[in-house]
C-alpha cells in the first residue's frame, strides 16, 4: 500500500522497485492512485461507497451488485500477464532516453517475445490522449520518407516509401515545442490538408515548402511557404525543425528497433516517439511513468485483434464475439462470469485441460506428443473399441519402419497426424 505521504510516482529505479515489489502493491497502486483515489465509483450506477471485496480480484458494488475489477475497462483488462511485468514494461518504456524494444524485455523480464510486443504496444496506444490540445502559434511541417535504399524508381514524394507527415512548433528566439506526426499513405493535398487541420489551431502562422499538397491552406492559417528551388538556404536550414526532429525519429528507429517496423504499425511507433519528445524537459522521469499509467487506466481496452487486425486486409471474413453478453458462454455456478465458453476455441481447450489432468504434468519435451494424440482422437471421432480399432491398423502399418526413438504422434505437421 502506498502510503498517502509518499510521491504520487517513484523517482528513481530504487524507489520504483521499493513501491512495486509484488502484484498486490501493484493492485492497490492502481486503486489508490490511478483509477479511485477519492473513493470507489461503480461503473454502473456511479455511486461512491466502500465496494465488497470477493475472490479472483472482484468488487461488487453494495448497490447495484455490479462486479468489476481494477483492469477492468483498462488495457490491462482481462491480461494474464503479472502487473509487475506490466509496470516494469511501463517504467522501462518511459524514463529510458530511446524507450525499448520487445527484445530486451523478453530477454530480462523472462516473458515471450509476443507478450512482450503486445504490452508495449497497448502502452503505445494509451500513449495518445483524445483531448490533447492542437499545436499553436508558429508551425513548421514537412513530409520526410522513410525505407531502406532502393534502386530504380521514382524519387521524392513518388518513391515507395514510409510517408511521415511532420508538424512541429517554433520558439523565439530559438528553440522547439511541441510536436504530432501522422503516417499518411500519400503526399496529396487530402492527405496534408487533414492532418495540418486536425493537429495545428486555426489561424497559426503555418510555414511549409512550395509544395502543391499545401494549396489551398491560407484561408484558414497565415501561411508562409518557402520555394527551396531558388532559396540560397538548403532545406535543413530554411525549415530547421522538421528536419532535426525527422533526424531524431531515424535515428531512434535505426537506434532502438533496427528499423524492424511493419507498416501497419507505424502510427503507433510515431505516438511514442511523440509521447517522449514532448516530454522532453521533465527533470522527474518518474513522472512520465505516472503520466503513462494515468493513460492506461482511461484507455479502453485493447484487443490483439485491434493491434493485429489485418484479418480483413488478408480477405478472411473476420467477426468476434462477446463472452461477457453470453454469446456463445454459459454461467454454471450463477456468479456473473460466463467461464464455460462452447463452441469455440476455449472449449478445445477446456478439453485439452481436463484430458490433461489426470497425467499430472506433462514435461516440456513430450508437450507435442500428447496434443498430437489429443487431436488424433478428436479427429478420428471414435471412442472405446472403436477408437481401437482405429489406432491398431495404424501401429501395425508400417511399424518396421520406425526406429525405437520415433515418436509415434507429433506435432511436426499441419495435421498432427501418426508418424511411423
Amino acid at each position: 500500500m502506498v502510503p498517502s505521504e509518499s510521491p504520487k510516482f517513484p523517482l528513481i529505479y530504487r524507489d520504483f522497485v521499493k513501491m512495486f515489489p509484488d502484484e498486490s502493491s501493484c493492485v492497490t497502486y492502481l486503486v489508490e492512485q490511478l483509477r479511485w483515489s477519492d473513493g470507489f465509483v461503480c461503473p454502473a450506477c456511479q455511486r461512491r461507497q466502500e465496494p465488497w471485496r470477493q475472490t479472483r480480484g472482484r468488487l461488487v458494488c453494495p448497490a447495484c451488485h455490479h462486479q468489476t475489477t481494477v483492469t477492468a475497462g483498462t488495457i490491462f483488462d482481462k491480461t494474464r500477464t503479472l502487473l509487475t511485468h506490466w509496470f516494469d514494461a511501463a517504467w522501462h518504456m518511459t524514463t529510458t532516453k530511446n524507450g525499448v524494444s520487445a527484445k530486451p524485455l523478453e530477454r530480462t523480464m523472462g516473458i515471450s517475445d509476443r507478450v512482450a510486443w503486445t504490452m508495449l504496444h497497448r502502452f503505445r496506444v494509451a500513449m495518445v490522449r483524445s483531448a490533447r490540445e492542437l499545436l499553436s502559434g508558429e508551425v513548421e511541417v514537412d513530409e520526410t520518407m522513410i525505407g531502406g535504399v532502393e534502386t530504380g524508381g521514382k524519387r521524392g514524394r513518388g518513391a515507395t516509401k514510409e510517408i511521415i507527415a511532420i508538424a512541429v512548433e517554433i520558439k523565439r528566439p530559438k528553440g522547439f515545442g511541441r510536436i504530432r506526426m501522422r503516417h499518411i499513405p500519400d503526399a496529396s493535398a487530402k492527405n496534408l490538408g487533414a492532418f495540418v487541420r486536425e493537429t495545428i489551431t486555426s489561424g497559426s502562422v503555418l510555414y511549409t515548402d512550395d509544395w502543391k499538397g499545401y494549396y489551398g491552406l491560407s484561408n484558414e492559417y497565415e501561411h508562409h511557404q518557402t520555394i527551396l528551388s531558388s532559396s540560397d538556404d538548403p532545406a535543413h536550414v530554411a525549415m530547421p525543425g522538421v528536419h532535426q526532429v525527422a533526424s531524431l525519429l531515424k535515428r531512434w528507429l535505426l537506434g532502438t528497433h533496427q528499423g524492424a517496423l511493419a507498416s501497419e504499425h507505424f502510427q503507433s511507433y510515431l505516438e511514442e516517439f511523440t509521447f517522449r519528445f514532448n516530454r522532453r524537459t521533465s527533470h522527474r522521469r518518474g513522472q512520465l511513468f505516472y503520466r503513462l499509467l494515468e493513460q492506461a487506466v482511461v484507455t479502453p481496452p485493447v484487443t490483439e485483434s485491434d493491434i493485429y487486425g489485418r484479418l480483413v486486409e488478408w480477405e478472411y471474413e473476420h467477426k468476434t464475439v462477446c463472452h461477457s453478453h453470453g454469446e456463445y458462454a454459459r454461467d454454471e455456478d450463477g456468479d456473473g462470469f460466463y467461464e464455460v465458453h462452447v463452441n469455440t476455441m476455449e472449449g478445445f481447450w477446456s478439453l485439452l485441460c481436463s484430458w490433461l489432468r489426470p497425467h499430472r504434468g506433462v514435461s516440456q519435451e513430450r508437450w507435442p506428443l500428447y496434443v498430437g494424440f489429443f487431436q488424433f482422437v478428436h479427429n478420428v471421432r471414435r471412442r472405446g473399441k472403436a477408437l481401437l480399432r482405429a489406432l491398431v491398423p495404424c501401429l501395425f502399418l508400417k511399424l518396421g519402419q520406425r526406429s525405437r526413438f520415433t515418436p509415434i504422434f507429433s506435432m511436426s505437421n499441419e495435421f498432427y497426424t501418426p508418424i511411423f
